[in-house]
């Protein structure tokens, strides 16, 4: 990442970021309080569109954010301990360690610094933001160390911090992966085993090769001889071919244990919103049982709720460890590695697919295929070459001709197997996008349901508990759009080479 200075940092910004301009006319002035000290800056915070914009370096950085500007994908980065944030010009999209976080509005800029909205505060830093609209102040408090250590403490694993911790694209992730593997080593001794096989048996063979059956003892063992290196010549292709499969598997089990760490990230980005919201019930509901609204039962029930709730946030952040520990196995590096995850998945729809096309290219690269054909070419040579009244005892003609038969019997129904799971995968695919789709419709109208509802909170006409609830509409289907597409991305894979989803769970480090 290309760092520079965080004091040149936004007048580079001026130049380079395309950012809509705010007028005169909309600053006004505000007061900002961080953890009770007030904070002065080079430029206030203004409302515009009714939305309350602060200096995105000020307040982060009071809040002991890091901010800084990487040139090459063009986006400010900020990060505190396990959070990492990315904003990008002329974009609403937000990163939130690699889970969306839609913004209320474009950052804006002005006088040479970047605003953002005063709620983007909130829902980054976990930080409380408050808003007094009479006396014009924007209060800002900040969990103490204390509460954040007790909030991890209610999980029996520990969840690692990110001080420490760098950004990880998916092809460094493979790259570590593939330099690490010993199923790829061994793969690759494999074919220097082979090699050796088949030099052997090269140096041993003096003869023409063979042509038709035999009648002797003397051609039994030249055939014998022969069909050998002809089988040490398939060990050896199928040793390269099965260094390409192992490298694909790997791959796919790569991407899977990469997404799977983003996939995580979101379900736990939704159990912490929804704790806050049942916590926020709950202390309502504190109040309404001493004021005789509620009953003893309902108050327990809210509290049985509350509790599972906390268990199932445990449970994500466990689930995230265990992700991150799959991941860093697959690299060989500590388990306690953390990284800040920068490649999430796009959305990408299968327009005008050829799956006939897609099949026949599947079925002649498919190892399966590869390693019967192998199997059925061998066996017909040797029926080919057999020898009669050789003495010797093993399969007579009959058996090998059956076997013949029963291995292409085998090639045609593994070819129907592999060509139904290619058109299967494929309208799984569509599926997906058609989901992918609503998700997109219920995302759009959710967000507009939260940005009436930010308004209305910050001009004291709804509740802080409304607030939540709306913005844990959001985070659902955020997560949900996760989930879909990492599963298209991960079908999308198996779509152009199915074997690597069969061996991904067999294929050992």
């Amino acid at each position: 990442m290309n760092k520079i200075s965080k004091w040149a940092i936004i007048p580079l910004l001026a130049g380079t970021l395309t950012f809509p301009q705010l007028t005169q006319a909309e600053q006004t002035s505000i007061s900002v309080y961080v953890n009770d000290n007030k904070v002065v800056f080079d430029q206030n915070p203004v409302i515009h569109g009714d939305i309350t914009l602060v200096p995105l370096r000020g307040v982060f950085e009071k809040l002991g954010a890091k901010v800084d500007w990487e040139q090459a994908t063009q986006a400010v980065k900020v990060t505190k301990e396990d959070k990492t944030i990315t904003l990008k010009k002329g974009s609403k999209d937000a990163f939130i360690n690699n889970i969306l976080q839609k913004l209320d509005t474009e950052p804006q800029l002005l006088n040479n610094r970047i605003m953002v909205p005063l709620r983007f505060i909130s829902e980054t830093l976990d930080a409380k933001v408050d808003w007094n609209g009479t006396t014009r102040t924007i209060t800002i408090t900040q969990p103490t160390s204390t509460q954040q250590t007790s909030t991890n403490s209610n999980s029996n694993i520990s969840i690692p911090k990110n001080e420490n911790s760098t950004t990880l694209t998916y092809n460094d992730a493979l790259q570590k992966a593939l330099a690490y593997s010993y199923a790829l080593k061994n793969a690759e001794k494999e074919i220097d085993k082979a090699d050796e096989s088949r030099d052997d048996y090269g140096e041993f063979f003096r003869y023409s090769e063979p042509f038709g059956t035999g009648n002797s003892l003397e051609d039994a063992q030249i055939r014998q001889i022969y069909l050998g290196m002809l089988s040490a010549d398939d060990k050896v292709r199928k040793a390269k071919r099965d260094l390409e499969t192992t490298k694909e598997e790997i791959t796919y089990q790569v991407k899977q244990a990469y997404n799977d760490v983003i996939q995580k990230e979101a379900s736990k980005l939704y159990n912490e919103k929804a704790l806050a919201v049942e916590e926020l019930n709950f202390k309502l509901a504190k109040v309404q049982l001493t004021q005789g609204v509620i009953s003893q039962v309902q108050y327990d029930q809210l509290a049985n709720k509350l509790d599972g709730t906390k268990k199932t946030l445990e449970a994500s952040e466990k689930a995230l460890s265990q992700a991150k520990i799959k991941l860093n196995q697959l690299m060989g590096v500590s388990s306690n590695n953390t990284y800040a995850l920068v490649d999430i998945p796009a959305f990408e729809t299968m327009e005008n697919a050829d799956v006939d096309y897609q099949i026949t290219k599947t079925l002649e690269k498919h190892p399966t295929i590869f390693e019967l054909e192998q199997a059925k070419n061998l066996t017909q040579k040797s029926l080919d070459l057999y020898t009669y009244n050789s003495g010797s005892i093993g399969e007579n003609y009959e058996t090998k001709r059956i076997t013949v038969s029963t291995l292409g019997n085998q090639i045609a129904q593994t070819k129907d197997s592999i060509a139904q799971g290619v058109r299967t995968t494929y309208l799984n695919i569509k599926s997906l996008e058609d989901q992918y789709a609503i998700l997109q419709t219920n995302l759009s109208n959710a967000e507009k349901s939260l940005q009436v509802t930010k308004v209305q909170y910050e001009v004291g006409q709804t509740t802080e508990l409304d607030l939540r609830q709306k913005e844990l509409q959001l985070a659902d289907l955020q997560s949900k759009v996760t989930d879909t597409i990492v599963k298209l991305d991960s079908l999308h894979a198996v779509y152009e080479k199915p074997w690597v989803a069969m061996g991904a769970s067999s294929t050992a480090q």
